[in-house]
């Protein structure tokens, strides 16, 4: 009967991916055929209404995955022909899509040149940003202009895993999101919060991708280091600061584990389902999402928060485009 009552229920996808054909292309061109060692789906959105409509998804939260804007040398460019290209397939395809914004930090003035366009111009849903960009991460202090704006806004920014500098070094030949994208969040997450960073600017509403990624099991022995070894400051409780974070639910491989301990960190509001797609494997989505609907990891009212309450509420414009 849950499950019935779910077919006709809206679920929306907060992580998934749009890959238009002319970045693509200038990706391969640049040398770029496989980011952090995987290789760049082809893509087209009706293909991905198809995936839609095979896995009972509504609509879907696009966003540029890694290397984001950072394609030729020309991340402006970038930022600015992935966010018109976003706007465009969402009105193109009514109900079926919303879109995040990509910014060209760190370069702060153009991000904040390129948030105004999108937020005013181009009604962007939310925001997608980097672990880090240039190896400068989310929580560095130079970015501060950029998150008092979208804290200003009240913005929803969905975070990304990309490669930390360096990363060839230790990731054994095997392709980064394997393990380096879990650990690079974690590390961007952890840096918001020690640099106070989502204690100064409480409005932006975060989103954790991949099932909260390695944050569970690091957030005891942060708040050991916090008051043992850097001696930050008494107010900053990364407990209550994560809770205070959405996580998404779903992609990669949540069963039976990291779902659970993404859970273990906040409450059934503050959860949402992702996908990954075009970038995860369709038959692991389909188990993932097959599994969630069948109520196998939370049912009844925080199932539907989880299929579209919460993601509703975090985009609001989800609601006049149903």
């Amino acid at each position: 009967m849950e499950q019935q009552q779910l077919s006709a229920s809206r679920v929306i996808d907060v992580h998934a991916h749009f890959v238009p054909t002319e970045y693509r292309e200038a990706l391969v061109a640049a040398g770029n055929a496989f980011p952090d060692g995987s290789p760049i789906p082809e893509w087209s959105a009706q293909r991905h209404i198809e995936l839609l409509d095979e896995l009972g998804v509504t609509t879907a939260m696009l966003s540029a995955s890694s290397p984001g804007v950072e394609v030729d040398g020309r991340p402006d460019y970038w930022a600015r022909f992935l966010n018109e290209a976003g706007a465009a397939t969402r009105a193109e395809h009514p109900g079926r899509f919303g879109w995040l914004a990509s910014l060209p930090v760190p370069d702060v003035d153009a991000a904040l040149g390129e948030l105004e366009y999108c937020a005013e111009q181009l009604r962007a849903d939310g925001f997608a940003l980097l672990t880090n960009q240039r190896g400068v991460y989310l929580g560095d202090p130079t970015l501060d202009p950029v998150m008092e704006e979208l804290d200003r806004r009240r913005a929803t920014v969905f975070v990304h895993p990309t490669s930390p500098a360096g990363c060839c070094h230790v990731d054994m030949g095997r392709p980064a999101p394997l393990l380096e994208y879990l650990f690079d969040t974690t590390r961007a997450i952890v840096n918001l919060f020690l640099t106070g960073t989502l204690l100064r600017y409480p409005h932006i509403k975060w989103i954790v991708p991949h099932n909260g990624a390695a944050l569970a099991g690091v957030v005891d022995r942060v708040s050991l280091f916090q008051r043992e070894v850097l001696h930050s400051a008494a107010e900053l409780d990364i407990g209550a600061a994560l809770r205070g974070l959405y996580y998404e639910v779903g992609s990669s491989a949540p069963f039976p584990r990291t779902a659970a301990a993404a859970r273990a960190l906040t409450e059934d509001d503050h959860l949402v389902l992702g996908t990954d797609l075009p970038y995860a494997p369709p038959p692991a989505v389909r188990d993932n999402v097959t599994r969630l609907l069948a109520g196998e990891f939370v049912a009844g009212t925080a199932l539907e928060r989880l299929c579209h309450g919460t993601a509703e509420e975090l985009f609001p414009a989800l609601r006049e485009r149903s």
